[in-house]
């Protein structure tokens, strides 16, 4: 059975979504519970990020010298471009939706 990595990262997103959605409702009696859930979140997005690093560098340089050995030097910029703007959604989102949070 080959291992799918697209599937993998789906059940880690569903299961954190589910933990972090429950214990919303098991949290919510008073605000000092919420701060306590806001760190948590905090936590694990630092984590994701890292990890996400880690996983996008390989990815990237894996590309970069495949670009590299096929001589194609014009794809090597565009791969770049591709997992900087991946990366850089990872910042992204969260800051959009503090953002959306406090408009409202």
């Amino acid at each position: 059975m080959k291992f799918n990595l697209k599937k993998f990262f789906m059940i880690i997103m569903i299961i954190a979504i589910m933990v972090l959605y429950l214990s919303v409702f098991a949290f919510a009696d008073s605000p000092d519970k919420l701060a306590k859930l806001d760190a948590t979140g905090n936590q694990l997005l630092y984590l994701a990020r890292r990890i996400g690093f880690w996983i996008i560098t390989v990815m990237a340089t894996y590309k970069v010298i495949q670009c590299a050995l096929k001589g194609n030097r014009k794809e090597v910029g565009e791969i770049i471009i591709t997992y900087v703007l991946i990366y850089g959604s990872m910042f992204l989102i969260p800051w959009a939706m503090r953002l959306v949070e406090n408009i409202f």
